[in-house]
């Protein structure tokens, strides 16, 4: 990235244009997800590509949930609200600086489900800080909160 912003100011691109510019589009990161989420050869919840997906901070509370020997708050994929593999397609994706907010639709029928998926970007990378549903509002919320109880 520091590459590509550095070309982008030898250009005669202001160090604050080439820096918005050279952040990527959170689509790809998306389409990536979407595509693994199709596959019924995931992994689950352990699979590092799944966890290679989400912030440090969401990944920690998910690691904690798993690492219970019950069933801990996550007995499902967060990001189809699904245990099985479901028809996931992105809805829209607004983006603000090195944020953004994706839509998601899972599943079809009177089991569709609206995701949303609350994105950073850090180092030119996406990753999915939070998820929440009209349900829950905010998954790491609730992980976090459940690992409390649990000490």
């Amino acid at each position: 990235m520091r590459t590509l912003l550095l070309f982008a100011v030898a250009c005669g691109l202001t160090p604050q244009a080439a820096s918005s510019a050279s952040h990527a589009d959170p689509r790809a990161f998306l389409n990536r997800v979407v595509a693994y989420e199709a596959r019924s050869d995931t992994g689950g919840l352990r699979s590092p590509t799944f966890l290679g997906f989400l912030s440090p901070r969401l990944r920690k509370a998910v690691r904690a949930d798993i690492s219970h020997s019950d069933v801990g708050g996550l007995d499902y994929d967060p990001i189809c609200q699904c245990q099985d593999t479901v028809a996931l397609r992105i809805v829209s994706v607004v983006a603000k600086g090195l944020s953004a907010v994706a839509t998601l639709a899972a599943g079809a029928g009177t089991d569709r489900v609206i995701v949303h998926l609350h994105l950073v970007e850090r180092d030119g990378e996406w990753s999915i800080a939070d998820i929440s549903t009209k349900a829950q509002p905010s998954l790491i919320k609730e992980l976090e909160s459940e690992g409390v109880k649990d000490r």
